[in-house]
C-alpha cells in the first residue's frame, strides 16, 4: 500500500495513504471511524478541504446543530465560499469546505479561527468558541484544530466507532433537519450509497481559491 510522510508536530510520521485498495484493506479487517486531514493529492502538506467540527455540548439539541451549520453558511457565503455540510455518525458534523489552490495549513488555519470568532460573536446563545468544556454551555461548540498535517477528523462516508456505528453522511443543505446523526448506519449504509452526495455538492461548487480571500 502507498505510503504518506509528513511532518507533524515537529517529528516525521508515515501514514496509510488514502487509495481504493487501502480503505477496502482495512475495511476488511473491521476497521472503523476513517479519518484524515483531508490535504491536497498533489501536496499532503496542503489543504484540499478546510474543515470546520461541531459538537453539541450540555443541553444543546440536534436543532441547534442545524441551525449552527446553517449559520455558519451563512458567513461563509459573506466571503463568496460554499460548503459540503457533513453529519458525523455521532452528535456532531462538520462543514468541508473546497479549495483549488493548495494553501498551507498554517495560513487556511489562521482565518478559519478568525471566522468561527465572528460567527460565536454573531451568535453568543447559539456558538462558541471556548477552549475549555466548562465554559461552552448548552452551546454547539466550533474546532478548526484539526486543520493541520496529522490532525485527523472523520471522513466522508466512514463508520463512527459507536454502538450504532453511525455512518458520516454528507448531506445536501435542504435535508437538514429531516436527516440526522443516526439516521444512516452500517446497516443501511447501502441506501444511501446510491448516490455520492459528497461529489456531487463538490462538482457544484466548482474551483474556490483561498488567494481570492482577505486574509
Amino acid at each position: 500500500m502507498a505510503a504518506v510522510d509528513v511532518v507533524s508536530h515537529g517529528e516525521h510520521h508515515t501514514y496509510i495513504a488514502l487509495t481504493e485498495n487501502a480503505v477496502l484493506w482495512l475495511a476488511h479487517r473491521g476497521a472503523v471511524g476513517m479519518m484524515s486531514w483531508t490535504p491536497s493529492p498533489r501536496d499532503p502538506e496542503c489543504v484540499a478541504y478546510a474543515r470546520i467540527l461541531f459538537r453539541l455540548y450540555g443541553t444543546a439539541k440536534k436543532e441547534d446543530l442545524t441551525y449552527a451549520l446553517l449559520a455558519m453558511r451563512t458567513l461563509l457565503r459573506e466571503n463568496r465560499l460554499e460548503a459540503i455540510p457533513m453529519l458525523d455518525g455521532h452528535r456532531g458534523a462538520a462543514l468541508f469546505v473546497p479549495f483549488a489552490d493548495i494553501p498551507l495549513y498554517d495560513a487556511m488555519r489562521a482565518w478559519l479561527h478568525s471566522l468561527c470568532n465572528r460567527a460565536a460573536e454573531r451568535h453568543p446563545d447559539l456558538l462558541t468558541v471556548a477552549a475549555h468544556d466548562a465554559d461552552r454551555g448548552n452551546r454547539v461548540h466550533l474546532s478548526v484544530t484539526k486543520d493541520a498535517v496529522g490532525g485527523f477528523s472523520s471522513l466522508p462516508y466512514s463508520v463512527a466507532g459507536n454502538p450504532e456505528l453511525g455512518m458520516a453522511t454528507p448531506v445536501e443543505w435542504n435535508e437538514l433537519g429531516e436527516t440526522e446523526n443516526g439516521t444512516y448506519t452500517a446497516h443501511n449504509s447501502a441506501q444511501r450509497l446510491q448516490r455520492d452526495v459528497f461529489a456531487e455538492m463538490a462538482a457544484e461548487i466548482g474551483v474556490q481559491r483561498f488567494a481570492s480571500l482577505r486574509v
